[in-house]
């Protein structure tokens, strides 16, 4: 088993229970495995490689998905913090498409974010899946022009940023989930990957924010993704770290389209902290002081045999979504 070398560096205090406490579940099929490696010692921070991460391309999201990621966010030009559709159990079988999401919402203005954020490797829906697995999905803040999303589309699975102040908000780059990708920018939580993402308000005078990931080979933050300018949503105090999906009804399985595709899956966040001034590190936990969790829904995810399971974890910051 390899570990990184110590370097000194602890985790912030706000976040190390948190961390201790993580833990993932298993994915439903046989797949690259990351590295085993511990999380080892690093923190959220403010100190940077200045390299790019490796791996980066444009062009590869279809242009379907950028449609309906923007259709599914248009709610939210109007109200920054909408919960996801709630129904009973007793509901399904369903009809036609459903979209749903859930996860953690800061009620304080704050100037970044950073979280791990779990990826399953093994979970790659087949090529022309009508459903679109947005998980986890972070955006800081109402201001911030970068949504960091991990996609599970149909043939790919990605680490993806959205930039929502093009004048045209859009995919602008990504990196395939894949066995390169692993090895240097994941690391393992209780026996299962997760990587490690901040978003932060780097020039407020500009309004550029900008994205990196934890590199666990050099022990160094290396820059994902930089934007200027204003988003489309409200100028009020908003954001979000959830999971969100878009799916299909299967009149063969009576159940979401993404469901028996995606068995064995966890979709999770841990260790979310928030940056509370500019230039700051992002070192405060999510805490039921400075966000809102909405309640678990008391509907199956669109899933049954079994239904999906929404466990918040650690108020507030770490909610685990598992099917």
């Amino acid at each position: 088993m390899h570990h990184l070398t110590k370097t000194g560096r602890t985790l912030a205090a706000a976040a190390t229970a948190v961390l201790l406490a993580a833990g993932l579940g298993t994915t439903a099929h046989a797949a690259p495995k990351p590295r085993p490696r511990t999380l080892g010692a690093f923190k959220f921070g403010t100190t940077f490689s200045h390299k790019k991460v490796a791996g980066l391309t444009t062009g590869k999201m279809p242009a379907s998905s950028a449609r309906q990621f923007l259709e599914l966010k248009k709610p939210r030009f109007k109200s920054a913090q909408r919960g996801g559709k709630t129904v009973s159990a007793a509901e399904t079988p369903w009809t036609g498409s459903w979209h749903m999401d859930w996860g953690v919402f800061p009620t304080v203005e704050v100037y970044g974010a950073a979280a791990l954020h779990s990826v399953n490797p093994s979970i790659v829906l087949p090529t022309g899946h009508p459903d679109s697995i947005y998980a986890p999905t972070l955006l800081p803040s109402n201001r911030s022009c970068i949504e960091m999303v991990t996609t599970y589309l149909g043939g790919r699975d990605s680490v993806s940023a959205w930039d929502w102040c093009r004048s045209s908000p859009g995919w602008s780059v990504g990196v395939t989930v894949d066995s390169a990708f692993t090895s240097t920018y994941t690391a393992l939580s209780a026996g299962h990957p997760v990587y490690a993402v901040q978003t932060l308000l780097t020039n407020a005078a500009s309004k550029t924010w900008t994205s990196y990931l934890w590199n666990f080979t050099t022990s160094s933050w290396d820059t994902f993704f930089s934007s200027s300018g204003t988003t489309p949503f409200p100028a009020e105090v908003g954001g979000w770290d959830m999971w969100e999906v878009y799916t299909d009804y299967d009149s063969g399985t009576h159940q979401g389209a993404f469901c028996d595709d995606t068995r064995g899956a966890v979709w999770e966040t841990s260790a979310l902290s928030y940056a509370t001034s500019v230039g700051a590190a992002p070192t405060v936990s999510a805490t039921t002081s400075n966000s809102v969790q909405p309640a678990v829904p008391g509907d199956d995810g669109g899933c049954d045999s079994p239904a999906l399971t929404r466990q918040l974890v650690y108020p507030n910051s770490q909610w685990r979504v598992s099917n």
